[in-house]
This record gives C-alpha cells, sequence and structure tokens, in this order.
C-alpha cells in the first residue's frame, strides 16, 4: 500500500499534492516548515505505531 509520507503535514494530516521532488522544504498553511525528509520520517514513524 502507498502512503504519500513526504506529502502529508507531519502536523494537521493535511496532504500536498502539488509538493515536487524539487521542493526540500515542506510548508503547510498550518505554519509548519520542516525539511522534507525530516517530515515524511515523522509520519512514517507515527504511521507505524
Amino acid at each position: 500500500m502507498w502512503y504519500p509520507s513526504s506529502k502529508t503535514c507531519s502536523s494537521c494530516g493535511q496532504i500536498k499534492f502539488d509538493l515536487r521532488l524539487k521542493d526540500r522544504l515542506f510548508i503547510c498553511s498550518c505554519g509548519l516548515k520542516l525539511d522534507r525528509d525530516l517530515n515524511a520520517s515523522i509520519n512514517l514513524a507515527n504511521y507505524s505505531i
């Protein structure tokens, strides 16, 4: 099963469908600003619980 870990905000859960691979910073409308890979790793850690 595919999970959009790098496109999902680890704070509010909003999915950014327009996030491109070259976008290295994840910026959400809720105010979260994180490195894209860090955001994905937080999502994957929370997903496996």
